[in-house]
């Protein structure tokens, strides 16, 4: 949806503004030189060559910095050129990484079979070193090593990107009156209507700016009518902490669509405000099911504690600590944009409460899907337990009472409960691609059946199975399917990721975020067994409003 003809006619006028004569610039006698030093360092190339990213990427963070320090609003379209060809140089090694794990995938089928075969002659139990050909499968080793350290590069690249975007955005808070509306403009149109993704993460940018012709556009885009449009654009107004759009936060927590309430809670999290504080205490006795939580998480945030998920835990906290809170809050520096990301939290879970239990992990979630390890450690290669139990049969067993009890009551919010299901071992396997699925007694029963032939073999392939839940919620395809999908995931693991696109535990975790930013999922981690990724899932629960529970 554009924008409103106001907002439209502002940009006009900052288009004009634009335009003018340069000489309305400020003088900088050291902008020549800090421009020409700036376009000789961005160069885009050394695609194949790791060394010299890696030179260019601390090559590139000082240009930004030393050209921000000019306090000049052309920093701004010179920041945008430069943006432009990072993305670029990013949407070449994305490629390249494609091209190479594509042959690398052909040849794994061919490759772990000689590994099984090397393994079975040699007496090697799962996990232990084999000796294999190092010419054949030694090789194609390597390169799938090489494959993770390219998407590592990747990463930093996109880390070049996002300093580049705060860059323009210290520029903008550096300068005042025509030239902070010269500086904002290109901005503004960078972010459009936040239709694209790449537009919507120049509306989070526009959080980092303290200006009033920003909270104005925010202000229109947080009302579209897309919902990741609007969701992007209530957070980016949180982040600028002006207390007029306080107001416009409180007032989208009615939004029927639950992720824009969860979007204006994730904005709320930025004030260090009383008035905030109350309001959502005050509100919190009207919200049920997986709602109530992001209040909690959001409590947790503003005022740095860690209480019981209970509303009396926390109207008894705010009652005894209101006056030295916000005395605090008074005496510190609280204004202007919050340039920190808001912190992980991980809520106390031993109230937490629901209908529906996981591995004993409760969720009053009734949209949900399950991701279930179906490696070889959870089968016989991994042995039984104390009560002669496989962890494959413990699991089949915590899925299917998970399942039946989900049923709708009168007066959910949501309507009839849905859930999906996904196995994963070295591949990955989903009860039903693309929807969530009533809990209706016949959905049920399939289910049953689907998971009783479920296998323990293989190796385990964490973010391929996280990928593919999220694609049964792709708000690309479907927009029902954003506002009536799930709510709530739950993956169980009992080991480490050693298969798919990405198996480095801080990838996984920085996809996860990119991924969940506009569905905004409750995950829940569950580990089984002693030799599970315990940090990996803690962070990963702790970052995506979810509880972490080792079994």
């Amino acid at each position: 949806m554009p924008y409103k003809p106001a907002l439209l006619s502002a940009l006009l006028l900052l288009g004009l503004l634009w335009q003018a004569p340069a000489a309305v610039h400020a003088e900088h006698e050291e902008w020549p030189q800090l421009l020409k030093a700036f376009k000789d360092t961005w160069r885009v190339d050394g695609l194949e060559d790791k060394g010299l990213r890696s030179k260019l990427r601390a090559q590139k963070r000082s240009a930004v910095k030393g050209l921000r320090k000019s306090h000049d609003a052309r920093a701004v379209p010179v920041f945008l050129a430069a943006h432009k060809k990072q993305q670029k140089f990013i949407r070449g090694l994305e490629k390249l990484w494609a091209q190479r794990r594509a042959k690398w995938e052909k040849l794994r089928p061919s490759m772990e079979k000689i590994i099984a075969d090397a393994a079975k002659r040699q007496g090697v139990p799962p996990g232990g070193q084999v000796q294999v050909p190092a010419a054949t499968v030694g090789v194609w080793q390597k390169e799938g090593h090489a494959i993770e350290n390219l998407m590592r590069d990747i990463a930093s690249e996109r880390e070049i990107a996002e300093y580049t975007r705060k860059g323009m955005a210290r520029v903008c808070n550096t300068v005042a009156g025509k030239e902070q509306t010269r500086a904002i403009a290109p901005l503004l149109k960078a972010a459009g209507n936040g239709q694209k993704p790449e537009q919507r993460e120049f509306i989070r940018l526009l959080g980092y700016i303290q200006s009033d012709e920003v909270t104005d556009a925010l202000t229109q885009l947080a009302a579209d009518i897309q919902p990741f449009v609007s969701a992007t654009a209530l957070e980016a107004l949180g982040r600028q902490n002006a207390e007029r759009s306080i107001d416009v936060l409180l007032a989208r927590l009615d939004d029927p669509r639950w992720q824009l309430r969860v979007a204006s809670l994730q904005g709320l999290s930025f004030y260090k405000s009383a008035r905030v504080v109350d309001a959502l205490l005050g509100r919190l006795p009207e919200e049920d099911g997986v709602l109530k939580r992001h209040y909690f998480t959001a409590l947790s945030r503003i005022l740095n504690e860690t209480l019981p998920t209970t509303i009396e835990a926390w109207t008894s906290w705010w009652k005894a600590n209101r006056d030295a809170t916000t005395k605090r809050w008074a005496e510190g520096d609280y204004d202007g944009p919050v340039k920190e990301d808001l912190p992980p939290v991980a809520l106390k879970s031993e109230n937490n409460s629901g209908s529906t239990s996981f591995y004993g992990l409760k969720t009053e979630s009734k949209h949900i899907i399950f991701i279930i390890d179906v490696s070889g450690s959870m089968g016989e290669h991994g042995g039984k337990n104390e009560q002669g139990k496989y962890a494959i049969d413990i699991a089949k067993r915590e899925l299917t009472n998970a399942i039946k009890s989900l049923t709708a009551e009168e007066g959910d919010e949501r309507g009839e409960a849905s859930f999906n299901v996904v196995a994963y071992a070295a591949e990955v396997r989903v009860f039903k691609s693309g929807k969530m699925m009533p809990a209706t007694r016949g959905n049920k029963d399939k289910v049953f059946k689907w998971i009783d032939n479920l296998e323990a073999i293989g190796a385990t392939n964490i973010f391929d199975a996280i990928e593919q839940a999220f694609e049964i919620i792709d708000t690309r395809k479907a927009k029902k399917q954003f506002e009536k999908g799930a709510d709530t995931i739950f993956l169980m693991t009992d080991g480490m990721p050693n298969r798919g696109k990405i198996t480095d535990p801080v990838l996984i975790r920085e996809e996860v975020r990119k991924m969940n930013r506009e569905r905004k999922l409750t995950i829940h981690t569950i580990g089984v067994g002693k030799d599970h990724a315990a940090s990996f899932l803690k962070a990963l629960a702790a970052e995506n409003n979810g509880e972490y529970l080792a079994r």
